[in-house]
């Protein structure tokens, strides 16, 4: 269970990252992958709270990413899932798809159109 929690950072990475590599005058490439994104990101959060839930909700740590190590001194990047993250992630990921779903239609011809698509995600 704990390997699925890299999925909530990797997926909006991987996103961000193939939005970079577009067409400057592509609009539709730009929203569409935004929209891809964000509708993944939403799909694979409920499958795992789903999944999570059904196995008693049991509090994540991982302590995956080691910055720095000394004696005495550890300095790490921790994720850490519980129900307060739970609720978090599930308005976050909503929110962040309904804003990409109204902004494909609202923006259009912007000026700003891949820039904010971009910080989206």
């Amino acid at each position: 269970m704990k390997e699925f929690i890299q999925l909530f950072i990797a997926i909006p990475l991987l996103g961000f990252l193939v939005s970079m590599i577009r067409p400057s005058k592509k609009e539709g490439f730009m929203s569409g992958t935004a929209f891809i994104t964000a509708g993944l990101q939403l799909l694979v959060f409920a499958g795992f709270v789903v999944y999570w839930l059904l196995n008693g909700h049991p509090t994540l740590d991982v302590k995956d990413i080691v910055l720095l190590e000394t004696s005495g001194n550890d300095f790490y990047i921790d994720f850490c899932f519980d129900k307060i993250t739970a609720v978090y992630c599930a308005v976050g990921s909503f929110l962040t798809f309904l804003v990409t779903v109204y902004c494909r239609y609202y923006m259009h011809r912007e000026q700003g159109y891949p820039r904010f698509f971009n910080e989206i995600l």
